[in-house]
């Protein structure tokens, strides 16, 4: 399996991106290489930080970054040769097959994307939304799933995910995240460190996941980065 993985911008966010990565790359074998998009300058520093490197990941340098304050088709849009637009052009070209983007967790997996025209974005395998609106405008997440069990929910992981593969027909399996990373936000029901993933497999049923992170947001980023990375893998295993 050959991933590209958008890497957003600040010096944090780029060793956040690298420590997942290099931890994905020993736990999953079936990756072949990882070919990092975003700041050529920041991701080597932050590879070089992390006190180890992997033959099988490749920086790409970005001419323009998404941060986490950019909505992500007006950023799209705005942006044009953005890390992400980078990335997902590698898919396209066969360069890669999935691409994993930061999230709504502010994790580095939320979705992976072939295609946002007309108003909804595909992943090949997952989709960046951040906001109710997004989630619904782009995955077709019903206001009534997200007024009656919230954005962080099982319903809502479900659908996400379900509407991302539908969007999608030469794709096989579809992962989406939902989360409140902290360290603000949470709740007595929905604790910071909540995470739902929905997992939609082509001619399967879609499933969902529910993991309580322990840990500061850097730390449940990571987890449910992994976690995220852990399910598309196996959904892909015939």
């Amino acid at each position: 399996m050959r991933i590209a993985a958008d890497a957003m911008g600040g010096d944090h966010g780029c060793r956040v991106v690298i420590d997942g990565l290099l931890q994905a790359l020993e736990q999953h074998s079936q990756i072949e290489y990882i070919l990092v998009v975003g700041d050529k300058s920041q991701l080597g520093q932050a590879l070089g930080q992390a006190g180890k490197s992997d033959s099988r990941i490749e920086i790409i340098h970005a001419p323009e970054i998404l941060t986490m304050d950019d909505k992500p088709v007006e950023g799209l849009r705005r942006k044009k040769n953005c890390s992400l637009a980078v990335a997902m052009n590698l898919v396209k070209t066969g360069d890669a097959d999935a691409i994993i983007s930061p999230g709504n967790t502010g994790g580095m997996v939320a979705a992976a994307l072939t295609d946002i025209s007309g108003a909804s974005a595909v992943l090949d395998r997952g989709l960046v939304t951040y906001s109710n609106d997004a989630k619904s405008s782009l995955l077709g997440v019903a206001g009534a799933t997200l007024a009656s069990h919230g954005a962080v929910s099982s319903e809502t992981a479900a659908e996400m995910a379900a509407g991302a593969l539908a969007a999608a027909p030469q794709s096989h399996v579809a992962v989406a995240i939902t989360g409140i990373a902290g360290p603000g936000g949470g709740s007595a029901e929905k604790p910071v460190g909540l995470v739902w993933f929905g997992l939609a497999v082509r001619g399967g049923a879609v499933e969902t996941r529910r993991h309580l992170f322990d840990g500061d947001r850097a730390a449940i980023r990571t987890q449910a980065a992994n976690e995220a990375l852990r399910l598309l893998l196996g959904g892909l295993r015939p």
